[in-house]
Formats: structure tokens, C-alpha cells, sequence
């Protein structure tokens, strides 16, 4: 599964375009195919069905598995980055292909006009759905802690938080459930943003262990001294060493008291 999650990470925009491709020539073919071809109209349902299941048992086995204690190191930027979702690439080919599925079903001309109204307001619905989760799984939901602070990108906006706005000693640990970390400001003066003005006390998990990564955030709110290494592999490194130094000592002296 590993050797396969990072194949369809790494070339995700080819497979999501396959999708797209697929999902706009099936209600084509529908369209094109006369009603007396039933083997051939049959053919390319039996197929896209058996896409669709392949897509919905990829997100539900991926959705469940436990997130990574692990950022991306990225020298040419430079930042520690959070690595890319499978769950949102595999939820972005189901949506697809169903919204592809759902569309060739409106070129049924048996069907009473009650059940055509339905059926395009359906496939309206599920097509903005399906764009929605193109746009996350095609850009990634990108979480970066840099020298200069963190950053982070969603659909409808990009925020920068310079390490001088966190208050010390935080963030906490979440819930291991939660998919977002809850920040504290001493500076919110300084917290830059394009898009909506709104949750910009939370910084999205992403597909990242949270307690490691906001064990992360607050060493480098507590170490300024190791922020302009990030982004180095020689600092990563050393990060979580230090990490692991700090979870023993805290295991030592909860075990002592």
C-alpha cells in the first residue's frame, strides 16, 4: 500500500486529469451511443462502476490509517512542509468519477421527467463537490513551517503567521481526532492573510501526526536560535532528536512523581 500511496501521490495530477477525462466522456458516450447497443452501454457502465468502487475502497482505506510523524523537508523553499493527502487524492477520484457516473444517467430517455429534474439537480450538486475536491487534492492542502514562521494555504485562503505573532508555550497537543491546531497570539497585528478573515487562530494538520507536529511549532516558539536552519536536513535531524530527548525527559519525570 505504501509503494502505492506514493505512486499516486507523486503523479496525482495525471491520474486526477484521467478522472476528469473519464468523467466528461461518459455521459459523452451515452449520448452518442444509440439505445439498441445495450452490450456496449453496458460495457462502459460495468467499467466506470467498477472505477468508482476502486476509488470509494482506496479513500476508505486510507481515510482510517494513522497520520505520520513525519514534514517534508524542502531546501529549495526553504521549509519543513506537511506531506500531501492520500485520502484527499482518492476522495477527489470517487466524487469524479460518481459526478461522471451521474451525469451519463441524464441521457436515460426512459426516464419520467419528475426523475430528470432530480437527476440534474443531483449531478449539479455532485459536480460542485467534485470541483471542490479537485481543487484541495490538485493544489494539496499545503501546511509550512519556514525560517520566517508558519504559512498555510486552503482553497479560499493563504495565511502567513511570523514566529514573533505565537505566544510563548504553545500550541498545545490536540485531540489525536482533531485536524487542526488551535494557535495563540501575544502579536495577531502581525498575521498576514489573503482570502476570508476567519479561523485564522487554527493551522490545518494536514497529513501530519498533530501532536508531533505541534510539538514541532513549540520547540521553535521556545528555540528562536534553530529557526533560519529549517529547511535542512542536517536541522531536521537535529529537531527530532531533540524531540525525542524531550519526550523521554517528560516520560522520566512523570514516572518519578
Amino acid at each position: 500500500m505504501s509503494a502505492l500511496s506514493a505512486a499516486l501521490i507523486r503523479r496525482r495530477r495525471i491520474v486526477l486529469a484521467a478522472a476528469v477525462a473519464v468523467a466528461v466522456a461518459y455521459p459523452g458516450s451515452r449520448w452518442l451511443t444509440a439505445p439498441r447497443d445495450a452490450l456496449l452501454l453496458a460495457l462502459l457502465y460495468d467499467g466506470l462502476v467498477v472505477a468508482v468502487l476502486v476509488a470509494v475502497l482506496l479513500t476508505l482505506a486510507t481515510t482510517g490509517r494513522k497520520r505520520p510523524p513525519t514534514l517534508v523537508v524542502r531546501p529549495d523553499v526553504p521549509s519543513f512542509e506537511s506531506p500531501l493527502s492520500l485520502p484527499s487524492v482518492a476522495l477527489a477520484l470517487a466524487v469524479t468519477l460518481l459526478t461522471g457516473g451521474q451525469a451519463g444517467s441524464l441521457f436515460d430517455r426512459n426516464k419520467p421527467l419528475d426523475l430528470q429534474i432530480i437527476a440534474v439537480a443531483l449531478t449539479v450538486l455532485l459536480a460542485a463537490v467534485a470541483t471542490l475536491c479537485l481543487v484541495v487534492a490538485w493544489q494539496g492542502l499545503r501546511t509550512r513551517l519556514g525560517p520566517d514562521g508558519l504559512w498555510w494555504r486552503t482553497p479560499a485562503q493563504s495565511v502567513v503567521v511570523p514566529w514573533a505573532a505565537l505566544s510563548p508555550g504553545g500550541p498545545p497537543r490536540p485531540k489525536l481526532s482533531d485536524t487542526s491546531l488551535r494557535l495563540a497570539y501575544a502579536h495577531p497585528e502581525l498575521v498576514q492573510r489573503r482570502g476570508p478573515a476567519w479561523r485564522l487562530d487554527r493551522f490545518p494538520v494536514g497529513w501530519v501526526h498533530p501532536w508531533f507536529l505541534s510539538d514541532v511549532i513549540r520547540h521553535y516558539v521556545a528555540h528562536p536560535e534553530h529557526r533560519a536552519a529549517i529547511g535542512t536536513e542536517t536541522e531536521y535531524h537535529r529537531l527530532c532528536t531533540a524531540l525525542r530527548d524531550e519526550a523521554s525527559r517528560t516520560h522520566q519525570g512523570r514516572s518519578l512523581s
